[in-house]
């Protein structure tokens, strides 16, 4: 990560200085501690220290240029217009477990951070109003451990449950293991 943000986003954002490293790291730093992280505008310009809203959002694309998060926005709505994302993540669930206590994260965050990482490159990702993501604008997902429910999403078309810890899929449950198919 450190490579990423002193090396690689260096050499594409020559611009970049000293300072301005320190606070990508600083907001990496605070994402990683609450992934998946719904951010507020405000807080997060006190944490890092920067005057506008602008140079945050400005930050938070060089992140996710770099790989090292992902900016999920409401349906229908741009992440690189004015719009702040809805929730960030990690880019990939190996982050999450190397960055944070590993006691810490919590398993529900690896299972989203998962779902995204593997479907990011392919697919549209959006967060909906019901559910956890909705993909392509058509199908809508709720991520969970083997004994989740589909109270969330119920009666919404065309929703599926991506579980971890089941080996075989029924109906619309789905397991998490093979979205890994789809890097």
């Amino acid at each position: 990560m450190h490579t990423t943000i002193e090396s690689d986003l260096l050499s594409i954002y020559p611009r970049l200085a000293g300072v301005s490293i320190k606070k990508l790291k600083m907001l990496l730093s605070t994402i990683a501690r609450s992934a998946p992280f719904t951010p507020d505008m405000k807080r997060l310009k006190q944490i890092i220290e920067v005057g506008d809203e602008r140079t945050l959002k400005t930050y938070l694309s060089y992140l996710e240029d770099g790989k090292a998060i992902t900016c999920l926005s409401k349906k229908n709505k741009s992440i690189r217009g004015l719009e702040k994302p809805e929730k960030i993540y990690l880019n990939n669930p190996n982050q999450a477990l190397a960055i944070t206590d590993k006691e810490k994260v919590n398993p529900g965050t690896i299972r989203e951070i998962f779902f995204t990482c593997m479907l990011q490159e392919e697919h549209m990702i959006a967060i909906p109003p019901k559910g956890d993501f909705i993909v392509d604008d058509k199908r809508l997902f709720e991520i969970g451990g083997k004994g989740k429910t589909f109270k969330q999403i119920k009666d919404i078309p065309d929703s599926y449950l991506a579980l971890d810890n089941i080996e075989h899929g029924m109906n619309a449950k789905i397991p998490l293991w093979i979205f890994g198919f789809l890097y």
